[in-house]
């Protein structure tokens, strides 16, 4: 009876280690699912990491040559407008010559005729 005692004990135990033993295995496989899992997401997040990085870096490149354009733009512009303001100079120069060129021939004209009137009487 002891022998038998004995031995259904050591089938519990053995049982139960068994039982424990495969708790123990899906627990181990569940975790290594999970580990799967996440080594991928985490590939997938640096691939997009990469793709997105590369977007910027093209992003970048086009501020920058944007930015060059602007300053060859604003330096156009500048030059325009002193070559308006040039000619906006130049305009009202000739302009002035032109009335005081008026004036002087009116004046010339004005006074040449009151002398031969003077000098007719």
């Amino acid at each position: 009876m002891i022998l038998n005692t004995d031995t259904s004990n050591q089938r519990e135990k053995l049982i139960d280690n068994d039982e424990i033993a495969w708790n123990s295995y899906s627990k181990l496989e569940k975790v290594k699912r999970t580990t799967i899992e996440m080594e991928n997401i985490s590939i997938e997040v640096s691939r997009e990491l990469n793709n997105q990085t590369d977007k910027l870096k093209g992003i970048s490149s086009k501020v920058n040559e944007i930015n060059r354009d602007i300053s060859t733009s604003t330096g156009l512009i500048n030059k325009m407008m002193n070559l308006q303001r040039r000619n906006k100079v130049i305009i009202l120069l000739f302009s002035l010559f032109l009335i005081l060129t008026f004036v002087g021939i009116m004046c010339f004209k004005f006074f040449s005729g009151n002398s031969q009137l003077i000098e007719s009487k």
